[in-house]
C-alpha cells in the first residue's frame, strides 16, 4: 500500500492537500485512464498465469484509483524510487517490491524477507525490521547493506525482461505512472511544496506540536522529491557532537571542521582525525577521509538515533556509535 503522511499533517494544511490532491488527479486524468486500461490487461495476464496473489493486488491498486483512495504525490514509489528502480547484487540478489518489502535471495535460491519500516526510512536509508538490517545510499549506482554484524556493498542489476513475473510488471507500470504524473504535475507541485515550506514558520508560532512539524517537513520532502534547506551550513550538523562506540572504548567528536577520535582507554594516545569530503543529495549519508597522507575513508549516516560507519568498497564492520550525554 501506499505510504501515507498527510494524514499526521497539521489540521490547516490538510483541507489544502485535498485540493492538491483533486488537481492532481484532473491534470492526470488521461494518463488514469490508459493505465486503468493497462492495469486490466495486467490482472488477465495473471489469471491466465494462476498468479492470484498478484491479480489480486492488481484490483487492490486499481480500485484505489478508482475509488478515490489512492495517494496522489505521496506514494511509497516515488519516495523509495532510487532503491526500488533495480535489483541489487551481492553474494544475494535484493529487490524492494511495492508492499515495501525487500526480498533477498541466494545462489541456491533461498529467499529471505524484510519488512521496511516506514516511520524510520526515507529517500536515502532504508531502515529494515525495527532495525535488523538497513540500506544506504552510497551513489547513482551503489548502496550498503548493514545489519548488526555485517557491511555488504551491493551494485545496481540493470533490470532485464527475461522472465518477468506479473508482480515485477505491475511494479514497473506503477512506478511509470508515478514518473509520468510526477512530470505533468511539475508546475502544481514545486508552487504547492513553496506555500507548504512559507508554512513552517506560520505553524511554529501557532505552536504546533512537534510532531505535526515533522510530519509536514517529511511530506514536503516527498512531494519535491529533494532534501529540505536547512539552517545550517555543515551538511553533516545532525552529526555535531560527542559520540561513542558500543564497547565505550572510544570517543568521536564531530565538529564543523571534521571528526577527532580519542581512546578512552588512553586520552594521552594520539588522536585520530578525518574530513568531509563529500555529501548525498539528501544529506543523509557522508563521506570523510583521513587527513595528510592517510588513505583511509568510510561513509558515516544518522539512522534510529545511532551513526552508522561502513568503508565504501568493501566488507568489514565498523562500529556503532551512540550520543554521549
Amino acid at each position: 500500500m501506499m505510504s501515507c503522511l498527510g494524514a499526521d499533517l497539521p489540521a490547516s494544511v490538510q483541507s489544502l492537500d485535498e485540493t492538491y490532491r483533486r488537481k492532481c488527479r484532473n491534470i492526470c486524468a488521461d494518463l488514469t485512464k490508459a493505465h486503468l486500461a493497462e492495469l486490466k490487461k495486467l490482472q488477465e495476464k495473471c489469471l491466465n498465469s494462476s498468479d492470484f496473489a498478484t491479480a489480486k493486488k492488481v484490483k487492490d491498486y486499481y480500485d484505489s484509483l478508482t475509488n478515490g483512495t489512492y495517494v496522489w504525490g505521496n506514494s511509497a514509489e516515488k519516495n523509495f524510487s532510487y532503491f526500488m528502480a533495480s535489483g541489487w547484487g551481492g553474494d544475494w540478489s535484493h529487490t524492494l517490491n511495492m508492499d515495501m518489502v525487500m526480498v533477498s535471495r541466494s545462489p541456491d535460491g533461498s529467499v529471505e524477507k524484510f519488512q521496511v519500516d516506514l516511520k524510520s526510512s526515507d529517500s536515502e536509508v532504508l531502515v529494515f525490521n525495527n532495525g535488523d538490517r538497513l540500506w544506504f545510499y552510497l551513489d547513482e549506482n551503489n548502496l550498503m547493506q548493514r545489519s548488526k554484524v555485517f557491511s555488504l556493498p551491493m551494485s545496481r542489476i540493470a533490470p532485464s525482461r527475461k522472465g518477468v513475473n506479473c508482480e515485477t510488471e505491475l511494479g514497473t507500470i506503477r512506478r511509470r505512472f508515478v514518473d509520468e504524473c510526477s512530470r505533468k504535475t511539475k508546475d502544481l507541485t514545486t508552487n504547492y511544496v513553496a506555500y507548504l515550506v512559507k508554512q513552517i514558520p506560520v505553524l511554529l508560532e501557532k505552536g504546533a506540536s512537534a510532531d505535526e512539524l515533522k510530519a509536514l517537513n517529511d511530506y514536503i520532502g516527498v512531494l519535491g522529491n529533494r532534501p529540505i534547506a536547512r539552517k545550517d551550513t555543515c551538511p553533516y550538523g545532525e552529526l555535531l557532537g560527542n559520540w561513542k562506540t558500543e564497547k565505550n572504548d572510544e570517543k568521536w567528536t564531530f565538529t564543523k571542521d571534521g571528526i577527532e577520535v580519542t581512546s578512552l582507554y588512553n586520552p594521552t594516545r594520539p588522536k585520530k582525525k578525518w574530513i568531509h569530503v563529500s555529501s548525498s543529495p539528501a544529506r543523509r549519508v557522508h563521506l570523510f577521509k583521513g587527513e595528510g597522507n592517510s588513505k583511509e575513508s568510510f561513509y558515516v549516516s544518522l539512522a534510529l538515533g545511532k551513526i552508522y560507519l561502513f568503508h565504501p568498497d568493501r566488507r568489514g564492520w565498523m562500529p556503532v556509535l551512540d550520543k554521549m550525554n
